[in-house]
């Protein structure tokens, strides 16, 4: 409640039977870099054919491969010595290969943007029928980007290998553990067709899995290379200071804070009378808390058995990493006072009711480095991926592309 109200949608949770499938879609290519260059050269619009067919047509044919052929030199024999041979390794694609890829990006795209798809003219068991744009259809849309997905992670994965890089030992587990749970439930591959569609394997599944973990951890190592100057997050955020604002993202330097409250809330908002009651109860809290010591630890006991936030409720209270404007105005004048140190506390009023504040101190941050540097990061990253997959060549043969309804989709249940 202490947070500034703002215009937002409630994004649905796909409703998939594998929960492992969750983690396909958080682990795997989430955002396909789709720079003018990448999607012209993948780009499937206009297409006279319909690629969905009959579950009895989806065929194991290869409708997309990767391929090692402009690579520099040393990487070059990096890679055929860890692969063997002469020939230039390759990354192939199968339709149930594509059946993954596929699905996770129409059930990424429907999770977040479920509200909007018939206005957006989607018909998820005809994509074929249903136009994107002019000359593209929602079917030809989803395929370039299964394509470019397949380009990128494959690349990635690729380059990963031929540096011999591994898993870290957490996301081995993790991923070890997926695998084992995945195996072990009853009928697997009926309920990962019921998902992806018919001819899709369990280890088409573990295949995409795999190279999505693999994409992932690589590129954390990369971005944990990177760092910039307080002079590049500024010049930065001045290039992109309208979109900045417009999110409320100011170029203020203070720190960050981390604060403790317990919000009493009036009965009726509408009621002066109800709101002296909240006064009075918070008062008598904040009376309690001094009687009985007045630590942090005795806080936040309070606040778990008193606060009527259930933003903080379950956390002693404590909200981190407390940025200038974020919270309502009363609330964030009394933690960006000049004078406010750690240990104080007392008292404020906003639209939600009476706050018990205790100021626990100053974060390490500041909001809007944190936020230019996120993203000038991803771009920094996004560079790096397209360097990657430039060392390789990609071909797709759009004749051997056969792409089946899931149950869920071909008998109109509802994706979301």
């Amino acid at each position: 409640p202490p947070v500034k109200k703002k215009g937002w949608i409630g994004w649905v949770i796909l409703a998939v039977v594998l929960a492992a499938a969750a983690v396909a879609l958080t682990m795997g290519l989430s955002k396909p870099a789709e720079t003018g260059e990448e999607t012209e050269d993948i780009r499937i619009a206009g297409s006279e054919k319909a690629y969905t067919v009959a579950a009895e047509d989806v065929t194991e044919e290869v409708s997309a491969r990767l391929v090692a052929e402009n690579l520099p030199k040393d990487l070059g024999s990096q890679i055929t010595r860890l692969f063997g041979g002469s020939a230039a390794p390759e990354a192939r694609m199968t339709n149930g290969d594509l059946a993954v890829y596929y699905w996770n990006g129409f059930y990424q795209f429907n999770n977040q943007y479920y509200y909007y798809l018939s206005m957006m003219g989607m018909d998820p068991a005809n994509l074929e029928g249903s136009e994107f744009e002019e000359g593209q259809t929602w079917q030809e849309y989803f395929l370039s980007r299964s394509l470019m997905a397949f380009r990128a992670q494959s690349s990635v994965y690729q380059q990963a290998m031929a540096e011999g890089f591994t898993l870290p030992e957490d996301l081995q587990t993790q991923y070890d553990q997926m695998v084992e749970d995945v195996s072990s439930m009853e009928d697997i591959e009926s309920q990962l067709q019921a998902v992806y569609g018919p001819g899709v394997t369990l280890d088409d599944y573990f295949r995409y899995m795999k190279a999505s973990y693999i994409y992932t951890a690589y590129l954390d190592k990369l971005r944990e290379g990177i760092s910039f100057t307080d002079e590049e997050l500024s010049a930065f955020y001045d290039e992109n200071v309208e979109r900045y604002e417009a999110q409320g993202v100011e170029k203020d330097d203070r720190h960050m804070v981390n604060v403790r409250h317990i919000l009493i809330q009036p009965e009726d908002a509408e009621d002066e009378t109800t709101w002296m009651a909240a006064e009075e109860l918070a008062q008598s809290i904040y009376e309690r808390w001094q009687r009985e010591g007045a630590t942090e630890e005795r806080f936040a006991e309070l606040a778990d058995m008193e606060t009527e936030d259930p933003g903080s409720q379950g956390t002693g209270g404590l909200y981190e990493d407390v940025y200038p404007g974020q919270m309502a105005e009363a609330f964030n004048d009394w933690c960006f006072d000049e004078s406010r140190q750690p240990g104080d506390s007392g008292i404020v009023r906003t639209d939600y009711g009476y706050h018990i504040m205790y100021f626990v101190g100053q974060a390490e941050g500041v909001h809007w480095k944190q936020v230019a540097e996120e993203e000038l990061g991803t771009v920094r990253v996004d560079e790096m991926i397209r360097d990657i997959t430039a060392k390789y060549d990609f071909h797709y043969d759009t004749e051997a592309i056969a792409i089946a309804l899931p149950d869920q989709i071909a008998e109109g249940q509802d994706a979301g």
